[in-house]
């Protein structure tokens, strides 16, 4: 790599920021519109929820190759052909003439995106010093979680106007952008590259690969608890668990391991990872059953509905940075704890929310989110970045981003199942549909809360101030 010096900082910077916004969209932007895609394509929502948790299969399956296609490609090569992947999966998303066609579309662009998280936090490390991470990651933070945060509010008023193959159409100019700003401030970063000569992990790929691949597939058989003690149910998931164990084994014996599992005995990374795991659990449920409880139940239409999810999004903004400067100041944990407590309240002030609720205790709630998810983040990536070595960054990433998707795609499929139970038991007691749909998701989000109570616990073992010494 060319000295530092030789690299637009700023330039690389708002490069990053613009494929992590562009990927970090595609998470939520979907959420909005699974009304109208259960409408099009006549289907519920155990199955429309595929078409979000199969970007999250596509994430978990191409992110443990990131390190080794870093060391073959270089940051800046890996990075441009992940935009790459990621454009030509949204066109073809955005002319799905069929579901099928869609759910594989969706997967092209995970494996994209989900090369882009990790690959721009090796780039932050090997730009950035330790010192400047923490205002860095603040402001980068802004498209990890800006993202998903305007998804629901662009695809809302999106959707509406212009129906959901527009959603998808949105990110084709925003990936130009990043393409274009990636070749002018990027590429000094693999001028000097050295490729990596370190071989293949096909055996331990082939074998995660099996796993996440059973494990996904039980997932999808839960339509309904009934499912979930059926013999196919318990046969995948007996398979998912069989492999994750034998990956265990032949990478703890792989010279160079696809996935370094020894990072796991670093306490502070192994409780950044369960942080970020249910977290995300809580929060992907959440944004699959946000717009139901918005549209359904409020009655509000798509835009209307996005508008009322925009104020968090406004207050993610402003804690973002300030949450960078609180982690350098009185440490990680301290602030992270705090943006777990607020996110856990705003999860059960939606439990709370009804047909009859004011427009301004939407707002609140929502807000009350933003504030959360502004103060957590980047402490979290900055307590995972400091408690590794800087070349070990990329794998930790990659680490941290599988936890994410894991814990999202369970929460998705626990939320959707839930919600489905809860509906059927208080139809089945004689309760109308209205309010048969709304006592579901109040039961639905109080278990979200409750979630991320988990992520607190695990939380307290996140390094309490940084260390510089990376």
């Amino acid at each position: 790599m060319k000295p530092q010096e030789e690299i637009n900082h700023r330039g690389a910077l708002i490069s990053i920021m613009a494929g992590t916004f562009m990927a970090a969209l595609d998470t939520s932007i979907v959420n909005i519109a699974v009304p109208e895609l259960m409408s099009y394509f006549h289907a519920p929502l155990p199955t429309i929820k595929l078409i979000v948790s199969v970007y999250m299969i596509g994430l978990v399956m191409i992110m443990p190759l990131s390190s080794w296609l870093k060391d073959h490609l270089g940051l800046y090569h890996l990075y441009f052909y992940g935009l790459i992947v990621f454009l030509i999966g949204t066109l073809l998303c955005s002319i799905s003439g069929n579901f099928n066609l869609l759910v594989v579309a969706r997967g092209i662009q995970a494996i994209g995106g989900g090369v882009i998280t990790p690959t721009t936090m090796a780039i932050i490390a090997s730009i950035y010093g330790p010192k400047d991470r923490a205002r860095i990651l603040g402001l980068w933070g802004l498209g990890v979680v800006i993202g998903p945060a305007l998804g629901p509010t662009i695809g809302g008023v999106l959707t509406q106007h212009f129906g959901w193959r527009s959603i998808f159409l949105l990110n084709v100019p925003l990936g130009i952008i990043g393409l274009l700003l990636a070749k002018k401030y990027l590429s000094p970063l693999d001028h000097n590259h050295i490729r990596n000569a370190s071989r293949f992990d096909f055996k331990g790929l082939s074998i995660f690969i099996a796993s996440v691949i059973c494990f996904f597939s039980f997932l999808n058989q839960l339509s309904s608890f009934s499912n979930f003690v059926s013999i196919k149910s318990l046969l995948l998931l007996i398979m998912a668990i069989t492999a994750l164990v034998a990956f265990i084994k032949v990478e703890n014996a792989q010279e160079h391991p696809m996935v370094n599992l020894s990072l796991f005995s670093n306490i502070g990374f192994r409780a950044c990872i369960l942080v970020t795991f249910f977290r995300s659990m809580a929060l992907y449920g959440g944004m699959l059953l946000l717009p139901i409880l918005l549209t359904v139940v409020m009655g509000y239409s798509e835009t209307k509905a996005g508008m009322y999810l925009f104020p968090g999004t406004a207050f993610v903004a402003v804690f973002m940075p300030l949450s960078g400067k609180l982690a350098h100041s009185i440490g990680p944990r301290t602030v992270s704890q705090l943006g777990l407590l607020l996110l856990a309240a705003s999860m059960f002030y939606f439990s709370r929310i009804e047909h009859t609720t004011a427009p301004w205790e939407i707002i609140l709630s929502m807000s009350l989110r933003g504030i959360a998810l502004g103060l957590l983040v980047t402490p979290i990536t900055l307590a995972l970045m400091n408690s590794v070595t800087t070349k070990e960054v990329t794998m930790a990433s990659s680490i941290n981003s599988l936890a994410q998707q894991l814990g999202g795609a369970l929460g998705v499929t626990l939320f959707a199942l839930l919600q489905q139970g809860l509906n059927l038991s208080a139809k089945n007691q004689g309760t109308v549909t209205l309010e048969a749909m709304e006592y579901s998701l109040k039961g639905t989000f109080v278990i979200a809360s409750g979630i991320v109570l988990l992520a607190l616990f695990a939380g307290k073992n996140i390094t309490k101030h940084l260390s510089h010494d990376n």
